[in-house]
């Protein structure tokens, strides 16, 4: 049987509207809406064109579908008579309707891909159905819930309230506040009374310096600050526009950020105590901090960390789809997972594409080996193979690639085609078996882009392109396994320059 699992809904709360499309315990495919409408995180739209996006992949239609996966579990029954509505008049017909609970869904789209027969399965967000961080124990198949956490105590909250501090977007630019805070001073500012642990495993949000946020009543809208008076005159700051650009910013990014590390390694460190569970799966908005999670490898004690390529709230249809099926005694195969689960696109369609739109273009039947050339010789290129990656990271399908070893490449991609802040790092790609040559880090394998590891000296000698400030590096560890074409291309790339490793970017 199919089950569509979707994520999204019809106000401005909900992000990362995304669908997928499953059977028998295999992912058939799942896309993100932004990637359709280009409009980023696609807030408050349900995921129409993914849906039949999804459905186009799998060469089926509407009518083959017997569940519709969603989330909202907690929200009331009304949302069931829009979601049908809203099917009935797109597709003439609706399938039976199941809810889960937000953090339900997000443990499922970790604990049923990370092989592991027992974990401690950590979520971690802003909030969803009212819950803001959630642990549950998954063992032989099924999730048992071991203790969550409501909102306003939320590490998503925090995070995102000084994001918003120091002005940037909340819901959308935290990961800019990630990248800023290597250039600050982590113990410019204390952040212990707004973010603590205590002795019990808990930790806590004071609310007295935030925007109200209680039980029942919707977030608030991303343009009110999260802040209040009360936190700008504990921190003697004027005003969030007060300290753009300046060294204030940055001390608040780093001290924040070390604020995160500090109280989330503490907490998790309890539990891991308190179970005895060393194998760990993150999913979340929070899990999306790479930085935060290399801190988790190092100052927990576990040695064994899943966080999946869609930790985010796309996540959740992947999610939604899993439990249904759970519901069927079908679970994920493991090893039938791939992180390509959107769109492939042959070479007669990228031709009608190209004359359509007036574009000369040549056909190179040695493209691995041109392209490898390109980009030793300093060029920048974009490489479109595949199918489409799922998640916020470019895994080497939907990527703009160039050689991490030319000085100025980071400077000269930020001026001519990102148009980003300069402090932002770009990252690598790099063949998994040359990995520890060029990074030091716990696990041997990051194929997913979601954990910073430390850079060796010939990274920093000789790649300074993919080297942060504080020499760290996100990478993406490729192997055949994982993707056959990025790796072939890696080891063309290193007959070139002697290095298999590329700087890595998302084409947009």
């Amino acid at each position: 049987m199919y089950i569509l699992g979707i994520n999204g809904g019809f106000g401005g709360g909900y992000q990362d509207p995304c669908a997928c499309l499953y059977k028998d315990g295999k992912i058939v495919a799942a896309v993100e809406e932004e990637r359709l409408n280009k409009i980023k995180f696609s807030t408050g739209i349900f995921p129409l064109k993914s849906i039949q996006e999804v459905l186009s992949i799998g060469n089926i239609t509407f009518k083959e579908v017997g569940i519709v996966a969603f989330h909202g579990s907690t929200w009331q029954s009304k949302i069931e008579d829009d979601i049908r509505n809203f099917l009935l008049h797109h597709f003439g017909i609706c399938p039976e309707i199941k809810r889960y609970h937000h953090h339900i869904a997000h443990a499922a789209s970790s604990y049923y891909l990370s092989g592991f027969d027992e974990a401690l399965v950590v979520t971690m967000d802003n909030s969803g159905d009212g819950i803001s961080s959630q642990l549950m124990i998954g063992k032989n198949g099924r999730l048992e819930l071991l203790k969550s956490w409501q909102r306003p105590d939320s590490f998503g909250t925090f995070y995102s309230c000084i994001t918003q501090l120091a002005g940037f977007n909340r819901d959308a630019d935290e990961y800019k506040l990630m990248g800023l805070a290597p250039y600050g001073n982590p113990n410019a500012f204390d952040f212990d009374f707004l973010l603590s642990n205590d002795e019990n495993g808990s930790y806590f949000l004071n609310p007295e310096y935030i925007y109200p946020i209680t039980q029942g009543q919707s977030f608030p809208n991303k343009q009110i600050p999260l802040y209040n008076q009360q936190l700008l005159n504990t921190l003697n700051i004027s005003s969030s526009v007060s300290i753009k650009n300046t060294n204030i910013q940055k001390d608040l990014a780093a001290s924040a950020q070390y604020q995160l590390e500090k109280v989330v390694c503490t907490w998790l460190n309890f539990w891991i105590k308190e179970t005895g569970i060393i194998n760990i799966c993150l999913s979340g908005g929070v899990a999306m901090n790479c930085v935060l999670n290399q801190q988790i490898m190092k100052r927990c004690d576990t040695d064994s960390l899943f966080i999946p390529p869609f930790a985010g709230d796309q996540g959740i249809s992947i999610g939604n789809a899993f439990l249904a099926g759970a519901e069927q005694n079908i679970l994920p195969e493991q090893h039938s997972f791939s992180a390509y689960t959107g769109r492939k696109f042959s070479t007669a369609e990228i031709e009608m594409v190209l004359k359509q739109n007036n574009i000369s273009y040549q056909v190179i039947n040695n493209s691995l080996e041109k392209a490898a050339q390109y980009i030793a010789e300093g060029k920048i290129i974009g490489w479109f193979q595949g199918n489409a990656e799922i998640g916020a990271r470019a895994l080497g399908n939907r990527s703009i690639l160039a050689n991490p070893a030319i000085k100025g490449m980071k400077e000269k991609i930020n001026a001519k085609i990102k148009h980003r802040e300069s402090f932002r790092p770009f990252c690598p790609g790099v063949l998994e078996e040359d990995f520890s040559i060029y990074f030091s880090s716990p696990v041997s394998e990051i194929p997913y882009m979601n954990i910073t590891v430390d850079c060796n000296k010939i990274t920093q000698n000789e790649l300074p392109e993919i080297v942060h400030t504080n020499n760290t590096s996100r990478v993406q560890t490729v192997s055949s396994e994982n993707n056959a074409i990025f790796h072939q291309l890696l080891m063309e790339v290193k007959k070139y320059s002697g290095h298999g490793v590329l700087l890595n970017t998302s084409l947009n």
